[in-house]
């Protein structure tokens, strides 16, 4: 992990899993679930916690070791050699694929409208106006069609008139007016 990273730029794992079965996994309290067949990118240091990931130059036999362990498949039943010359165990870390995936950040404008779409391409200033319009006009009648809700788009906190109560009369002894 000692890989340097240009300025800007930040490094993250896309791990899939392709065994039949869910993987779960925690860091820093945070649960990790990697369904079958679905990529997940997670940060460096989660990777490394999981499975022993080390960087592109990862040994996967200290990765292996590292699952197996930590995933609890290194029981007898999970060690015993098949017909393919493999372990269980084997079999199931091999069904689980390591990309790198890298990010770059970028300086935002301070000055921008954080609400204004950011075009596709921003060569043509009179198509990202018309995008503009089209969304505050989709956005204003949205608030106005939502049922329960103001032209301000807050929601009504009662729908229905609140009771009144009436008030308590005491009776008064009579003569007590006089």
């Amino acid at each position: 992990m000692n890989e340097s990273v240009p300025a800007g730029q930040f490094h993250m794992v896309r791990v899939t899993n392709t065994n039949p079965f869910v993987i779960t996994d925690m860091y820093d309290g945070v649960p990790f679930q990697f369904l079958p067949g679905k990529p997940l990118t997670i940060p460096r240091d989660v990777a490394e916690h999981i499975f022993g990931y080390a960087g592109d130059l990862a040994d996967r036999e200290t990765m292996r070791r590292h699952t197996q362990k930590r995933m609890g498949w290194n029981k007898p039943g999970d060690l015993q050699m098949d017909g393919s010359g493999k372990t269980l165990a084997d079999r199931q870390f091999d069904a689980i694929r390591f990309d790198s995936a890298r990010f770059e950040l970028r300086e935002v404008d301070p000055n921008a409208d954080p609400t204004t779409p950011i075009a596709a391409q921003a060569d043509d200033p009179e198509e990202l106006e018309r995008a503009t319009e089209e969304r505050e006009r989709a956005n204003a009648k949205w608030a106005t069609d939502v049922p329960g809700s103001t032209r301000g788009g807050r929601t009504r906190r009662h729908t229905r008139t609140p009771r009144t109560r009436k008030p308590k009369v005491s009776p008064v002894p009579e003569g007590a007016l006089g």
